[in-house]
């Protein structure tokens, strides 16, 4: 049974590795780069160094070229937005498990209270978990504005 175990995991492990190495990139070459060598990855290409680096220049210039696409407004109103609309979906899961909870409470029999005290404990530490990672995700906004 144990050998099973271990053939299943090997297996899964085995197929993970495969998916991601298996997915293909579909980025668009950049100016002055070959397209030959884009459509098979198993070719290797061997560069010098000052190619690499003349390369990683002319990326950077390409970037620097076509200004600033991102805005700093609409990514601050989306991150609040995200915020807000995460931050009350977690409240209202919050209050609907510790509503069930608390009607399994009040009217389960003996066996059903001790099986909700014992589930209180992990809705308590996720509260805390969901909580506080909103509670670190608001403070690390302030303090990047």
């Amino acid at each position: 049974m144990k050998s099973f175990c271990k053939k299943k995991k090997v297996i899964l492990i085995l197929m993970i590795f495969f998916l991601i190495f298996s997915i293909p990139s579909y980025a668009a070459p950049t100016q002055g780069t070959d397209t030959s060598s884009s459509s098979s990855i198993s070719q290797h290409q061997s560069h010098t160094a000052g190619e690499v680096i003349g390369e990683g220049d002319s990326f950077i210039d390409i970037g620097q070229s076509q200004g600033q696409v991102i805005q700093k407004d609409n990514l601050q109103d989306m991150s609040n937005s995200l915020y807000n609309i995460l931050f009350v979906v977690g409240i209202i899961v919050a209050v609907a498990v510790g509503g069930i909870l608390g009607i399994k409470f009040m009217l389960g029999s003996v066996e059903t209270q001790a099986d909700v005290k014992t589930m209180l404990v992990p809705y308590i530490s996720g509260c805390i978990v969901v909580f506080g990672a909103f509670i670190i995700w608001k403070i690390v906004l302030l303090i990047v504005q």
